[in-house]
């Protein structure tokens, strides 16, 4: 019951965030200053080439969740469903956090701790209704260290290749993701170039390379 109440809770609070999203419109400064004016920029010119601008970031920050938004406005030709972007990445990151307890083979109470983990965060819960991208960094960072540990223990063609295309999307997210990655990238090296050299299986190199393409 307990259990059951908690689910409702956070479905209700998974709500207010989507409404919040839809009923108020892109307002906070990072939105207005450089996500926004981008996409309007894109839209108007009709090209993602540089353009005119005395705010240099947005010609060089990586555009991958600009790129979602500006589809979602030319759809719906408002700006109505910019906020929805991060919110949709928000219920992906619950999803992805599932994953990797599943894989860690851990029980149904750390599903239901890591979720309200997730959805009481302050930070996550005001960028979940806001064009901003961290949220969904944080979602291919996760989907990183799921294939991640997946490679690992099967070694498989497919594991290496969505561990690279998460690596890549990250990287096209947002320029913090070199600092958060770079770390994972290390240890998960170390543990392939053992792996390769205690069971002499190749394809650890193989699909590594592959993975490296990937990403670029």
């Amino acid at each position: 019951n307990s259990g059951r109440f908690l689910f409702h809770v956070i479905l209700f609070l998974i709500f207010l965030i989507l409404i919040q999203g839809i009923v108020y419109p892109p307002n906070n400064w990072d939105s207005m200053t450089y996500h926004l004016p981008r996409i309007i920029s894109w839209i108007s010119n009709q090209s993602v080439s540089h353009f005119q601008t005395h705010i240099i970031r947005q010609l060089y920050q990586p555009p991958f969740c600009e790129f979602i938004i500006m589809h979602f406005n030319i759809l719906s030709q408002s700006d109505y469903f910019s906020n929805s972007v991060q919110f949709i990445f928000f219920i992906f990151t619950i999803i992805a956090n599932l994953a990797i307890i599943d894989l860690l083979k851990l029980g149904y109470h750390y599903k239901i701790f890591a979720i309200i983990l997730i959805v009481t965060i302050p930070e996550a819960v005001l960028e979940a209704s806001t064009t901003q991208n961290d949220i969904v960094l944080s979602f291919f960072i996760l989907t990183t260290i799921y294939y991640g540990i997946k490679l690992l223990y099967h070694v498989k063609i497919e594991n290496y290749i969505f561990f690279g295309i998460s690596v890549g999307l990250s990287l096209l997210t947002k320029g913090t993701s070199y600092i958060y990655i770079a770390p994972i990238i290390f240890i998960l090296t170390i543990l392939i170039f053992y792996n390769f050299f205690k069971t002499k299986n190749y394809n650890y190199i193989k699909f590594s390379i592959l993975s490296f393409l990937f990403i670029i």
